[in-house]
């Protein structure tokens, strides 16, 4: 377990991210001493269940722009935040083609989770953020850099590569969430762990197996993300 992953696993009261996303981002900022600027959020959803960045729209000095592109959850959206000059609720379906106009050039932290296209609207976003929050499908190995698709997301494994070609650091990730700053910040993080072997979840990891005599697949798995025989 890495430092980072204690980190997320301290409960507290101004976090609402699922497994302490939140906690994170908020440690990589102390340690790089930051404490204003704009964060964006890619599927805000309602802007308080799992949200990764509600925990900075009660600190002064940030701007927080939570996007949503389900027309149910951001009415809810809209209606939770009416009252807080901190943050701009929008309804957009972020694209490739328009990333660069819901991403300000100097937000500083940007966390997205789509469901399918994160990998595709991390790599053509123009903003380079002090603190990368993007989803990888838990699935998958972490020896295995892939995209797989709208319907199925990118593997962490492939958003490592993502940041060695770019100036990243994976510092920390969760069970569904690999969070990045930039390599140039290394040093604030020596003592953090940044194997991803090491970092990286393995519980959601599923496989198949065909029956050598028959030719049969079954998929093995923990569930939910199961379903075969055990499962």
């Amino acid at each position: 377990m890495s430092l980072l992953h204690e980190v997320a696993l301290r409960r507290t009261e101004d976090d609402w991210s699922q497994f302490g996303e939140g906690r994170i981002i908020s440690e990589c900022l102390d340690r790089m001493g930051i404490e204003y600027g704009t964060a964006v959020e890619f599927g805000a959803g309602d802007g308080i269940h799992l949200s990764n960045t509600r925990h900075l729209a009660f600190r002064p000095g940030w701007e927080v722009v939570m996007v949503e592109s389900d027309s149910d959850k951001v009415v809810d959206l809209h209606e939770n935040y009416a009252t807080n000059p901190q943050v701009l609720t929008s309804y957009n379906h972020v694209t490739t083609d328009n990333v660069y106009e819901v991403v300000p050039a100097d937000a500083r932290v940007v966390s997205i989770d789509v469901d399918g296209y994160d990998y595709a609207i991390l790599s053509a976003m123009a903003a380079r953020p002090y603190v990368l929050c993007v989803e990888h499908h838990p699935m998958a190995p972490i020896h295995v850099a892939e995209d797989f698709g709208p319907d199925h997301g990118c593997s962490a494994g492939m958003l490592c590569e993502w940041a060695a070609h770019n100036g990243y650091l994976p510092v920390a990730m969760t069970h569904c969430n690999t969070i990045m700053v930039e390599e140039a910040d290394r040093y604030l993080f020596d003592d953090v762990e940044t194997d991803p072997r090491i970092m990286f979840d393995p519980s959601a990891i599923t496989w198949v197996l065909s029956n050598v005599r028959t030719g049969d697949y079954e998929i093995r798995g923990p569930w939910p993300f199961g379903r075969g025989i055990g499962a």
